[in-house]
């Protein structure tokens, strides 16, 4: 493994002002220092409200806490074209970790590092089950998987089985946006959340049991969670799977009530209901600002151009291979993300799950990063 020192020295100089600037940062705070770097390079921040503490990792950003973890993809971030030093291995780490089970959701699989993780758990003994969308049931990393004998369910439905979820030892749940694949992990910006909490595991465990066990995707599921609402502390944290729990209808809810912001960033916005919504919570005299991917910003049924032609700010995010996040923030003291995105076919058709968390302090978190993309991105006419 090369030291920072000779791998700053070897690194050419990079195309964009983005890169540049990242660059930067990390060569003034890295190039110093001989030894290896590891998944964590740089020492914790001071805490931040509620006992965060902020990290940085070679590809990406992290927020800690005791029972949680929030992290964020740098596809500008120079480390990042190594594929390396990134989100994927710190789940890998986490997986390293299992004892007992390791039960996955998951779009699209095909990256080794998180695949040797599951397939070193099952090597010594640890129970892996796995759900994947019958699209990609031939994904190098779950045929490798499969020949190893792992079990495998597929959706085999027109719909999507689009979750984005690991649950490890029943106590546990990782879950956000990003597909296993070097994609996600290095080359979009998406975000995944580590929640430490048994009853929030319990209802992702119903949730997969109906996935894996009774194979029921789509509208054909109904689960009834057992834990719908569950306290971390001051984090009040609320778990929705669609199309069972109707999403939408507490999404509006929140933006209907908004009384002074409401920022978003999200790969898909072709829910007419989100961008009525959205309207009318302008027209109240709430500021609404948004973030949207480049390619889906135009596809049939975006909700950009009612958005833009009620003159609300919006930006267009350029700067990575897709804007893969699903994030909104209501008045600064509520977050909402998972693999859902704001669409009918996320409401209707596909499994998605999805958080809502009260917290100012994970909000801000989240706003943090609404402003990052800001700056990368092209604010539209």
């Amino acid at each position: 493994m090369k030291s920072l020192r000779s791998y700053c020295a070897s690194i050419q100089p990079p195309k964009t002002i983005a890169v540049i600037a990242s660059l930067a940062v990390l060569i003034l705070s890295a190039c110093s220092v001989d030894t290896p770097f590891t998944s964590v390079s740089v020492s914790p921040t001071p805490p931040l409200k509620d006992d965060f503490v902020q990290k940085i990792i070679p590809a990406g950003i992290g927020y800690l806490s005791a029972d949680m973890e929030i992290y964020f993809t740098d596809p500008a971030s120079p480390f990042a074209y190594r594929r390396e030093d990134g989100i994927d291995e710190i789940i890998a780490n986490s997986i390293d970790a299992a004892k007992v089970s390791v039960d996955i959701a998951i779009y699209g699989f095909d990256l080794y590092s998180i695949q040797k993780a599951v397939q070193d758990a099952h090597n010594r003994g640890v129970s892996v089950r796995i759900v994947t969308e019958s699209d990609n049931i031939e994904n190098y990393s779950i045929i490798r998987l499969k020949d190893a004998g792992i079990p495998v369910v597929d959706d085999g439905q027109n719909g999507l089985m689009h979750n984005k979820f690991v649950i490890i030892d029943g106590t546990q749940v990782w879950t956000g946006s990003a597909n296993f694949s070097e994609e996600s992990f290095y080359l979009d910006n998406n975000v995944m959340i580590l929640l430490r909490d048994t009853k929030i595991a319990q209802n992702y465990l119903v949730e997969f049991e109906e996935l894996f066990s009774d194979k029921l995707f789509g509208t054909a599921g109904d689960i009834q969670q057992p834990f719908p609402v569950v306290s971390m502390g001051p984090i009040l944290i609320k778990t929705f799977f669609s199309p069972d729990d109707t999403p939408v209808r507490p999404i509006v809810g929140l933006i209907q009530n908004a009384q002074k912001e409401i920022n978003f960033y999200t790969y898909a916005l072709t829910g007419e209901d989100f961008g009525d919504a959205l309207l009318v919570a302008s027209a109240n005299g709430v500021l609404v600002e948004g973030i949207f991917d480049d390619q889906l910003s135009t596809n049939a049924g975006s909700q950009l151009p009612g958005l833009l032609s009620a003159g609300l700010p919006m930006w267009i995010d350029p700067s990575s291979q897709r804007m893969h996040q699903k994030v909104m923030v209501i008045d600064q003291t509520i977050a909402i993300m998972g693999s859902y995105n704001f669409s009918a076919n996320a409401e209707k058709h596909n499994d998605e799950n999805l958080l809502i968390i009260e917290s100012p302090a994970v909000a801000q978190i989240f706003l943090d990063e609404f402003t990052r993309l800001k700056l990368i991105s092209e604010k539209q006419p």
